[in-house]
């Protein structure tokens, strides 16, 4: 999968661990020992599904070679593509530019 969508992903399932992990100690009772509430949790999910992200990017470029061999190059594909994810019938030169 494309790469922003994949650090975006990493960063979601961060987060809703993070604040699951919250909430079962807090129900447990037991004392977590930093406050995650809806403020600090964004960030520091941010802060680790980037770092996990990149961990994981290895598996990320597996999957794309995966894909490309059964006619998916999604490579080829943002070439197309313009910065707002819109598809062109012309592709991007090496700059970005469109021609």
């Amino acid at each position: 999968m494309r790469t922003e969508t994949f650090l975006l992903i990493c960063t979601g399932f961060t987060f809703t661990a993070i604040l699951t992990i919250n909430r079962v100690l807090g129900a447990m009772g037991l004392a977590v020992p930093f406050s995650l509430d809806l403020v600090t949790s964004p960030l520091v999910s941010a802060g680790l599904g980037f770092v996990i992200g990149l961990a994981l990017t290895p598996i990320n470029k597996r999957i794309r070679q995966w894909r490309k061999t059964r006619g998916r190059d999604i490579d080829e594909e943002e070439r197309y593509e313009s910065d707002h994810g819109m598809i062109s019938l012309t592709p991007k030169d090496k700059n970005g530019l469109e021609r």
